[in-house]
């Protein structure tokens, strides 16, 4: 079988028009995976986050980062988790963890997220949506405080490498199952 395998990805190389194929596959899955992510973001961007209680020392978030975010204007709902916004919107938390540059993988290592909150089948109760906040806010505040010069397109790209690598990872492990399958 595996040199069935073998031989299968091998002719895939030399083909052009499989090679074309498997390229074209891999980008409509991409670009849905984008638009399912865009469609979270959508939803967390109409809260009106002013209305949350921020308290920075609960929630894991730096005064440095929160002062950096709002003097430039950004909303600190787009960049900062709250446990509401974790607790009521369905992919909510994969939303900030790829503000967090943090691989889904490193987040299952960490207890409270053993459920898998991000496949919009559950949400965490209002403890678990607490450490998770907390947890996240940690590294954003640190990546923002890192940042001498912070833009709020520059979250988008945060977001998009993520939301790319972790694209490429899901289509590597769908394409490897396939060839197993075959």
């Amino acid at each position: 079988m595996d040199k069935a395998v073998n031989k299968s990805n091998a002719d895939s190389k030399r083909n052009p028009k499989t090679r074309s194929l498997d390229h074209l596959t891999k980008n409509v899955f991409l670009h849905q995976q984008l638009h399912e992510f865009l469609a979270i973001a959508a939803k967390i961007e109409e809260i009106k986050g002013e209305t949350l209680d921020w308290e920075l020392n609960l929630l894991g978030i730096s005064n440095l980062a929160w002062n950096k975010i709002i003097h430039r204007g950004i909303k600190p709902i787009i960049v900062f988790p709250h446990p509401v916004v974790l607790k009521t919107i369905l992919g909510a938390v994969e939303y900030y963890r790829m503000i967090a540059m943090a691989h889904k993988e490193s987040m299952t290592r960490v207890r409270w997220m053993e459920v898998p909150y991000e496949s919009g089948e559950s949400l965490p109760d209002k403890r678990t949506a607490a450490a998770i906040a907390m947890y996240l806010n940690q590294i954003i505040s640190r990546l923002i405080e890192l940042d001498e010069q912070i833009d709020a397109r520059e979250f988008d790209l945060w977001r998009g490498v993520t939301v790319g690598s972790q694209a490429q990872c899901s289509w590597q492990s769908k394409s490897n199952r396939r060839r197993k399958q075959a």
